[in-house]
């Protein structure tokens, strides 16, 4: 399966890019040109048959274009600031990109009509945009040909995140610093889980240090003992309700029959996402790093669905203990 991570596979999620995706991981920026036709009508012969005029724009690749996006653009991105422990937008001033720059379109032309004059109008293109190319990044790296990319949060203390990126001379995007750490902010979760997973926090926290550094099948290892230990709490609740339940004759079934059998008993999207138990084994035994990496924030999210029902469920209960203790108190003072 090539996984292989492209520049522009992170146009919708940025975020993940700068503060959660894993040190070291080679993300491809393809260096092809893009084209695109378009067609005008310029005019009409006595017959009303139309003429028309051909163009074909010669165009920067996805990838490019969200570099430039990425270094140049100034953005604003709701996220955990580490210092503060909160959630506020952290904000990236961006740099200066001038002006003949900033249009994708590289260059055009009218009419092309022979294969030897659009292979001329290609090579020119791709002339053009290596040149631009050149230009605009050795702009911005320095001799180890790095960048940096400042966020500031928008606390009283401006507080200063740091993401340090490297552009290897093939062409790879590579995120080889950053502080505060990935872990860092991941530090709300982990405090948020930690009375719901008890003793299994510290799967939560190795799966997350596993990912930040790259070890996509040992991440799964500690989520799949996290989503086992769901079940394993329930059938224990159950052994303690029910002296006839037998234990062990339990655990011999498979995992889709477990879930099955205490569908009414287990958060709702764990039993009506069952596919998640198989994903993760599948992680562990079949998959690649590579390919756990890819899919770790999904599944991880899914993890953490589970438990936030889990702890609404929890608090729901004790509401309703609380309510019901305190309507006995009270029938007691009047009584």
């Amino acid at each position: 399966m090539d996984t292989e991570k492209r520049l522009s596979d992170f146009i919708k999620d940025g975020k993940s890019l700068l503060l959660s995706f894993p040190l070291y991981t080679r993300i491809k920026i393809d260096t092809d040109i893009e084209t695109k036709s378009d067609r005008e009508i310029i005019d009409y012969d006595d017959e009303g048959v139309p003429t028309f005029l051909d163009y074909t724009y010669f165009y920067e690749n996805p990838d490019y274009r969200f570099l430039k996006v990425l270094i140049f653009e100034e953005k604003h991105i709701y996220g955990y600031c580490p210092f503060c422990e909160k959630e506020l937008y952290l904000i990236h001033k961006g740099r200066k990109l001038k002006e003949e720059y900033k249009d994708a379109v590289i260059t055009s032309d009218v009419n092309i009509n022979s294969q030897e004059m659009y292979e001329a109008c290609v090579k020119y293109a791709n002339e053009k945009f290596t040149e631009r190319y050149t230009i605009v990044t050795d702009a911005c790296l320095d001799e180890s040909r790095n960048f940096i990319i400042n966020l500031k949060c928008t606390s009283k203390h401006r507080h200063t995140i740091q993401i340090i990126f490297h552009l290897s001379e093939d062409n790879y995007l590579l995120k080889v610093g950053q502080y505060p750490s990935i872990i860092d902010f991941e530090r709300s979760n982990i405090k948020k889980y930690e009375k719901i997973l008890k003793t299994f926090s510290r799967e939560y926290y190795k799966a997350v240090f596993l990912k930040a550094n790259n070890y996509g099948i040992a991440s799964y290892v500690y989520l799949r003992r996290i989503f086992e230990n769901l079940i394993i709490e329930k059938i224990n609740e159950k052994v303690k309700k029910d002296t006839s339940f037998c234990k062990e004759d339990f655990l011999k079934l498979h995992t889709d029959e477990k879930i099955e059998a205490l569908k009414s008993d287990l958060p709702a999207f764990l039993t009506s996402n069952k596919v998640l138990y198989g994903i993760l084994s599948k992680g562990i035994h079949e998959l690649t790093e590579d390919d756990c990496l890819t899919h770790f924030d999904t599944v991880k999210k899914a993890i953490e669905i589970i438990l936030d029902e889990k702890i609404k469920q929890l608090e729901e209960q004790r509401n309703e203990q609380d309510t019901k203790n305190g309507l006995n108190d009270i029938a007691k003072k009047i009584k």
